[in-house]
């Protein structure tokens, strides 16, 4: 309601009022229209900027040939071995003396 009101405010068309950003005779309805898809579009923007850091996948290779998709950064503990996330969310790690190569994707 608060965010409908803000937007009301922000295009209302009164008598007294003289818009310098909208061209004469714009009506109060493609204002609000205008002013609405804008805002939505900003959202949306901002919406794929958060999501983007968050599709990152790692391939990491073993000396054996195999490799395991990590769905976090792999992080050394300090005790060798590389802890991340696999595709279940589930903490795994591998010693990293196994791995080869870390891509990623």
């Amino acid at each position: 309601m608060r965010a409908e009101q803000l937007l009301t405010d922000l295009v209302e068309d009164r008598s007294t009022h003289a818009c310098t950003k909208c061209p004469a005779g714009t009506s109060f309805r493609r204002r609000k229209w205008f002013v609405t898809v804008a805002l939505n579009a900003c959202a949306g923007g901002l919406l794929v900027l958060a999501l983007a850091g968050c599709a990152t996948r790692y391939d990491i290779l073993l000396n054996n040939g195999a490799t395991i998709a990590a769905y976090s950064k792999p992080v050394r503990d300090g005790h060798g071995r590389l802890i991340f996330k696999n595709e279940v969310g589930e903490k795994v790690s591998v010693n990293e003396v196994r791995v080869i190569e870390i891509k990623a994707k």
